[in-house]
C-alpha cells in the first residue's frame, strides 16, 4: 500500500511538495495548516522586471506575484524551496540560501553594492529585521505586502488525519502553527506517524507547538523533504 503523507502547505493536487512526494512513491493528501489572502500591496510582474533585484523570502510570496523571466533582473531566494518556485514560472535565482533568513541577508550584503535597490514581496507577518538589516548598509528595500497568511479550515486537517496516515511533511512555521491550533491535541496521542521538516526554521515551530521532527531534509527544498519523507517510511516499513 502506497504510504499516505500529509501535506499542510496551500497547493492543489499536483503541487510541488505533492509532485516530489509522489516522485517518492507517497499518496500526498493535501489539508493546508494555513490559507493565502492576496494583499492590496502585491507586485506585479512588471515591477519585479523593471527591479534590479527581487528577494524571495519564501515560495508563497513567488506564487502570490508570479514573475516572469526578464533581462536583467537579478534574483535571491532564500532557499531550495523558493528556488524550485520560481523555476516553475521560469525564473532562474542567482543567489540561494541555506533556507534561513538572516543568513539570506548576509548573502546579499556580500553581493550587493550600498544604494542597490531591491523589491521585497512579503508575508504581511514577515519579521521586519531582515529589511532592516539591508537597509543598515546602505541598501534601498522596496518592502511590499504580498500577501497575508490566515487559517485555514480545521475540519479539513482533522478529516486527513486517519489511522493510516504514515507521515505528516511541514515545510513552514505556519503550517506547523495551523497544524498544532487544529489538531494538536489529538495529533500528539499518535505515535505511529512520522514528521518531516523542511528546514531548521520549521523545525523550531515543530519543537515549540508540536514534538520534535524525526527527519529533516539535507536541504530546504521540496524534493529533498519528499526524498527524507519516502527515506524514513521505507525504513519503517523494514522493521
Amino acid at each position: 500500500m502506497t504510504p499516505k503523507v500529509i501535506v499542510t502547505r496551500p497547493e492543489g493536487s499536483d503541487g510541488l511538495l505533492s509532485t516530489a512526494l509522489r516522485d517518492a512513491g507517497c499518496e500526498p493528501v493535501v489539508a493546508p495548516g494555513f490559507t493565502y489572502a492576496a494583499a492590496a500591496s502585491v507586485p506585479t510582474p512588471s515591477d519585479v522586471a523593471s527591479s534590479p533585484w527581487t528577494v524571495w523570502t519564501s515560495a508563497a510570496s513567488v506564487e502570490a506575484v508570479g514573475p516572469h523571466p526578464s533581462a536583467g533582473s537579478h534574483h535571491a531566494a532564500v532557499g531550495g524551496a523558493t528556488a524550485q518556485a520560481l523555476a516553475e514560472f521560469g525564473v532562474e535565482a542567482d543567489l540561494v540560501g541555506d533556507g534561513g533568513g538572516a543568513e539570506l541577508a548576509e548573502l546579499l550584503l556580500e553581493h550587493l553594492e550600498p544604494g542597490t535597490r531591491i523589491l521585497y514581496p512579503r508575508s504581511a507577518k514577515a519579521d521586519r529585521s531582515f529589511a532592516e538589516r539591508l537597509r543598515t548598509f546602505g541598501i534601498e528595500v522596496d518592502d511590499r505586502v504580498a500577501y497575508d497568511v490566515l487559517d485555514a479550515d480545521p475540519s479539513v486537517l482533522r478529516a486527513a488525519l486517519t489511522a493510516d496516515t504514515a507521515a505528516v511533511a511541514f515545510a513552514s512555521p505556519s503550517a506547523v502553527k495551523g497544524f498544532a491550533d487544529a489538531v494538536g491535541a489529538e495529533f500528539m496521542r499518535r505515535d505511529d506517524v512520522v514528521v518531516a521538516s523542511i528546514g531548521a526554521t520549521t523545525t523550531g515551530a515543530l519543537r515549540s507547538y508540536l514534538r520534535a521532527p524525526d527527519v529533516v531534509a539535507r536541504e530546504p527544498s521540496f524534493v529533498a523533504l519528499a526524498e527524507a519523507v519516502g527515506s524514513a517510511l521505507h525504513t519503517v516499513s523494514q522493521r
